[in-house]
């Protein structure tokens, strides 16, 4: 039996894509279906569990958020107070249904799981948050409105605690909670947003940009159809434009970080601002949180790389400029700041070096156009004028061909002298 590069069996590799399948299927994720079926179809696996994979795709594709489902079953408490407190109501109301002994256990359970997130014991905490997750269940019925909201509690935990993970390298706990928060929060819109952007973040970060980029695609339709989403869709565009960058797809992440920098300035400023108009200038909106600062910065900085990769010099410096101009009136984190302007004084030489010689080339062939037309201005045509014959030196071969087409000739003109 044939291995693989990783000294793997043939057998080995196809069982653990079988695995990943029959994992997909389970979670219902059309992501990680299309990829293993794509694996699969390399590896020449077919049967039962493919031809399952395959229904349960066009299944999914059949459903969108808006139509389907995940949107309507979830109501936006933001958006509307009715709802939230109409959820308040159903909490108190079935809370008081619980027997007092139950009631005075759940509180020891939640006290406990707040008391150990206090204290930073982040896995502690989510173990007891488990807990009592399933004491809800199991006291006041999978359909309950307690469960409804607190089962969206622990997903929005699993994923903070992923990104807290995956900054650690703890790819395998990482992955673990994000599966966890793709079960647990597919009812909420909100949450499948966060759970999609923090997957594509953690596929990136393997390296595995092409199922990272289709998670974020994912990510962006939710955000899309929600009028308030939890991920700022600025942070996916830049997201998408660093995955781009460095798959060398450069117009598109240029297309997606000027789309963040328009969202950001929108919450930074109120407005949108002019490709002339410097940042610094302006003074922030009150109350914007320095998380959101930083963002611009990353994507000012992002906006220069980009131009400078797609040769337009010019922009790019400007590009440079602003950003190194907005670093120095913000407070930003000291490395990020270092970074922009390392970047910045190591671009700017080679930039205007770039823009010399892309003058001195415009010059030249502006020059040479005008020698052009002066040169005709001088000649006018004169319409009785005959066009002379521009003649061009033949090349041995063909001298040679006039030459054997010459001695043709002689010789056929004496044949036919003879004849006479």
């Amino acid at each position: 039996m044939s291995s693989s590069n990783g000294g793997e069996t043939l057998q080995e590799v196809q069982d653990a894509c079988r695995d990943r399948i029959a994992k997909a299927i389970k979670l219902e994720d059309r992501i990680k279906l299309q990829n293993a079926l794509e694996e699969a179809e390399d590896l020449g696996l077919n049967g039962d569990l493919v031809d399952k994979a395959y229904a349960l795709i066009k299944d999914l594709l059949g459903k969108s958020v808006s139509e389907g489902g995940i949107e309507k079953k979830t109501p936006e408490k933001k958006d509307n107070p009715d709802i939230e407190q109409d959820l308040e109501s159903a909490l108190k109301a079935e809370m008081a249904l619980l027997p007092p002994e139950s009631k005075e256990k759940l509180s020891q359970i939640d006290l406990f799981a707040e008391k150990q997130m206090a204290e930073g014991n982040d896995m502690k905490a989510i173990e007891a948050m488990e807990m009592a997750l399933i004491f809800r269940r199991n006291n006041f019925g999978l359909n309950s409105t307690q469960v409804y909201v607190y089962r969206e509690k622990v997903a929005r935990e699993y994923n903070r605690l992923s990104v807290v993970l995956m900054e650690q390298d703890k790819f395998a706990e990482c992955a673990e909670l994000l599966e966890k928060a793709q079960i647990l929060g597919e009812l909420y819109p909100n949450v499948v947003a966060v759970t999609y952007n923090n997957l594509g973040c953690f596929y990136r970060k393997k390296g595995q940009n092409r199922t990272a980029l289709n998670y974020l695609r994912e990510a962006l339709n939710v955000e899309k159809t929600l009028a308030d989403s939890p991920i700022n869709i600025s942070d996916t565009h830049l997201n998408l434009c660093a995955i781009y960058s460095e798959l060398k797809k450069h117009k598109e992440a240029y297309f997606h970080v000027r789309l963040a920098i328009r969202h950001i300035a929108v919450e930074l400023y109120g407005r949108t601002l002019g490709s002339l108009e410097d940042p610094s200038d302006y003074e922030v909106n009150e109350g914007v949180e320095e998380g959101r600062i930083i963002s611009f910065t990353a994507a000012l900085f992002n906006l220069a790389v980009q131009l400078e990769f797609l040769g337009k010099w010019e922009q790019s410096l400007r590009a440079y400029e602003k950003v190194a101009n907005f670093v120095g009136v913000h407070k930003v984190p000291q490395q990020l700041k270092q970074t922009i302007l390392a970047a910045r004084s190591k671009a700017i030489p080679k930039l205007q070096k770039k823009m010399s010689k892309q003058r001195t080339v415009q010059q030249g062939r502006a020059h040479r156009e005008m020698t052009l037309t002066m040169s005709r201005a001088r000649t006018p045509f004169s319409p009785g004028a005959k066009k002379t014959k521009k003649t061009k030196g033949k090349t041995p071969q063909k001298q040679m061909n006039v030459e054997l087409e010459n001695k043709l000739r002689q010789w056929s003109m004496y044949d036919a002298g003879d004849q006479h």
